[in-house]
């Protein structure tokens, strides 16, 4: 006896586009017996529905049509959601801030301080006066003739002005910080401009200071004041400019407050230097000083021995009726060398200095603030954790 069997097909689709639908899922199979001589015995499918053919032509019509709308369904949702986020992207795109090049630093504005109206505050600086790992504020007071003391509070605010006398008609231009008696209090130093002297304040290391000693700089006016070790001695050593005589004074520090006399480096005839500072240009481990030339429109650099004592001043132009005022030093393009950064009252622009790296520097690049702005003071700092240096005009 042999048995043949008669595969199934699924022709669902093809149904489907000829018009015709098998709506049995079930299928028996039962064997039927032939009239021939064979015994073969076959098999064949018994629907438990009626044929495929007697199905009515609008139940097949039906079913197609519904599955081609479940499809048309399905490509328009999709279609749907990429026209919203497309939508979403382009308003986000045109409608976020741009980003740009200017300067878009907030600072915040603490309360007003205790300054009087005819302090005629000229000049401050930060440092930390009562070891609290708070930054104070110290001013020169040149119209009351005192230092003023800001004593910072944990919220950022400052307490009430402490004030110093530097002397009857003293009109203090400028000052400076360091430790000067070897005690490790901070200590401050004063520029009297009109009593010819400096005024030294020491410190107790709690924010208040002795009453000031002083010690001539003789017939000189002293206009600008810092403080470093420019002999290598661990003592905090002065530079001062002497207006009205052109010049520069070193002031050697003796590590018990007290200083040897000044030993004097010319600036130029006219020259009228207002500001200066201190940096190693030259990568010799020695402290170099250079000067801002207000009346002769250009910077001077006196390179160091090493002992205290300097070249001869070389000279670089910040172009005619510039009237540099004010000096700061700091690498501006991550080379690893000292630049110059000036700040022109002349022009209301700063010019920048590159170091080449051996002690000579390019020609001036200049930025403009503003052709009416009178320049006086200008700074460097990390303000926005860009590790890219900023200035401060």
């Amino acid at each position: 006896m042999e048995i043949e069997v008669i595969p199934l097909q699924d022709s669902s689709n093809e149904q489907c586009a000829s018009g015709e639908t098998n709506t049995s899922s079930e299928t028996i199979r039962e064997p039927i017996l032939s009239n021939d001589n064979n015994n073969v015995i076959k098999t064949t499918n018994i629907h438990n529905h009626q044929n495929k053919k007697d199905l009515p032509l609008t139940i097949i019509k039906r079913f197609c049509l519904q599955k081609k709308s479940s499809t048309i369904l399905v490509l328009m949702i999709t279609l749907l959601t990429s026209i919203i986020m497309t939508t979403a992207i382009l308003i986000v795109c045109f409608t976020s801030p741009k980003s740009t090049n200017n300067c878009e630093m907030v600072f915040r504005q603490t309360i007003t301080s205790s300054l009087i109206s005819d302090s005629l505050s000229r000049f401050g600086i930060a440092a930390d006066l009562n070891n609290d790992n708070r930054m104070d504020i110290i001013v020169a007071n040149s119209g009351t003739n005192n230092i003023g003391i800001f004593i910072s509070n944990l919220d950022g605010t400052f307490q009430n002005q402490q004030t110093y006398s530097t002397g009857d008609k003293s009109r203090p231009y400028s000052l400076a910080t360091n430790y000067f008696n070897n005690d490790n209090y901070l200590d401050i130093v004063v520029a009297n401009y009109d009593a010819h002297n400096i005024g030294i304040f020491f410190g107790y290391g709690n924010g208040t200071f002795k009453n000031q000693s002083i010690f001539s700089t003789g017939s000189a006016h002293p206009l600008f004041i810092t403080a470093a070790d420019l002999n290598n001695d661990n003592q905090s050593d002065l530079v001062i400019i002497h207006y009205g005589t052109n010049s520069i004074g070193i002031y050697l520090g003796k590590g018990n407050g007290s200083f040897q006399d000044g030993i004097i480096y010319s600036t130029g005839y006219d020259s009228i230097p207002n500001s200066l500072a201190i940096a190693d240009f030259n990568k010799d481990n020695h402290l170099d000083i250079v000067v801002a030339n207000f009346g002769t429109n250009n910077i001077g650099l006196f390179f160091a021995y090493g002992n205290g004592t300097f070249k001869n001043q070389i000279t670089y132009t910040t172009t005619r009726n510039s009237n540099p005022i004010s000096i700061a030093t700091g690498d501006v393009n991550n080379d690893n060398e000292i630049d110059i950064i000036v700040a022109n009252s002349g022009f209301g622009n700063i010019g920048v200095f590159i170091n080449y790296g051996n002690g000579t520097f390019t020609e001036q690049t200049t930025y403009l603030i503003d052709s009416n702005a009178y320049l006086q003071f200008i700074n460097v700092g990390f303000l926005d954790d860009d590790n890219y240096l900023d200035v401060i005009v």
